[in-house]
């Protein structure tokens, strides 16, 4: 987590376009913005003092089958362990 000002009538893009150049975020990752807890529907809305703005990177459908399948392996296998203890 990061905390950073913005000058007076910066908008959400210009966040946007900051944060892809920096290193911690790379420039490809696909990014679901959030602003006071919700998703943002105009990126050019412009922010006010105190905004909390998100940046969630997005995961592919086919990570969320890989971690859904990894879970269900985890939880079987201690399953397992728990019967013949």
């Amino acid at each position: 987590m990061s905390v950073q000002e913005f000058p007076a009538n910066s908008v959400l893009m210009d966040l946007l376009e900051k944060d892809g150049q920096d290193d911690s975020v790379p420039a490809k990752e696909e990014l679901r913005p959030r602003l006071n807890g919700l998703p943002v529907v105009d990126p050019h809305r412009k922010l006010k003092m105190g905004d909390v703005v998100e940046l969630t990177p997005s995961i592919p459908d086919k990570s969320l089958t890989e971690y859904r399948e990894e879970i269900r392996r985890m939880f079987d296998s201690d399953l397992t362990f728990a019967r013949r203890g």
